[in-house]
């Protein structure tokens, strides 16, 4: 992951240079905006935690691409992801949300509040600000394009969650104090684009995006049960990340 994050900041260096010295240049920068479907989906390390259910959402925010040679741009911009997550299935039960303040005390109070198999569901809010390396092949009016790497920093602003195991049903349980601030992934995308008459251009395009960090705290207590009754408790420490298809459409100004 270090990698990763040198990669990251890296680009960012690239941007901060290439915009401290666009205007004296010809080549302008590009401003734009875009409205993108998202389907997300969470994944654990661990392999009694395994990835249930996806989520639905969309991105939406503006964006910025500083061209540095006709076929090659710096793209970054600001925005937020909205009903982003997804559903983990929790083979072994225990207080896997110990520090929220759930609707029901009893939800993670004592040995064992949440059974075996039971589902956790994360529904985030994200602002993201990416940043990316976008090549372009230009063909006639229309332009296709490949946007790799493209490394994006998020900070979770809210987090609510649904629970789902034997009889317990509970859903918008503010998780916030289980979940980690931030939320760095990277990805790759793409697409096509179309210039029209009124001097704007139509974006459309297909990203994938992968977390790096930990979206889900590490507090939980795994309570795996004893012929005897009792309990062996363990603590829930695997790392969960955030994946998703992003369905890109936008507008260039």
């Amino acid at each position: 992951m270090t990698i990763h994050i040198r990669c990251f900041f890296l680009i960012l260096q690239i941007l901060i240079v290439r915009g401290s010295n666009i205007k004296g240049q010809d080549i302008p920068a590009q401003f734009g905006v875009q409205l993108s479907p998202v389907i997300s989906w969470l994944q654990s390390e661990d392999n009694l935690i395994n990835s249930n259910g996806i989520r639905l959402g969309v991105k939406f925010g503006g964006t910025i691409e500083f061209p540095v040679r006709d076929y090659f741009s710096v793209t970054t911009g600001f925005g937020f992801g909205l009903s982003h997550g997804g559903k983990l299935l929790h083979k072994i039960g225990g207080n896997l949300w110990p520090k929220s303040d759930l609707s029901d005390p009893g939800l993670n109070s004592g040995s064992k509040p949440l059974p075996d198999d039971t589902n956790l569901a994360y529904s985030l809010t994200v602002m993201e600000i990416p940043v990316g390396a976008k090549f372009i092949l230009e063909r006639d009016v229309k332009k296709y394009f490949v946007e790799f790497p493209v490394f994006t920093l998020g900070f979770i602003t809210r987090s609510k969650g649904e629970i789902d195991g034997g009889a317990i049903r509970s859903a918008n349980e503010k998780i916030g104090k289980d979940v980690n601030l931030f939320n760095i992934s990277w990805g790759m995308g793409f697409g096509i684009e179309k210039s029209m008459l009124d001097g704007y251009t139509l974006q459309g395009g297909l990203y994938w995006q992968r977390g790096l960090t930990d979206v889900t705290g590490n507090d939980g207590i795994k309570a795996r049960s004893n012929p005897s009754g009792s309990y062996d408790f363990t603590q829930e420490d695997s790392k969960g990340v955030v994946s998703a298809l992003v369905f890109k459409f936008g507008i260039v100004f």
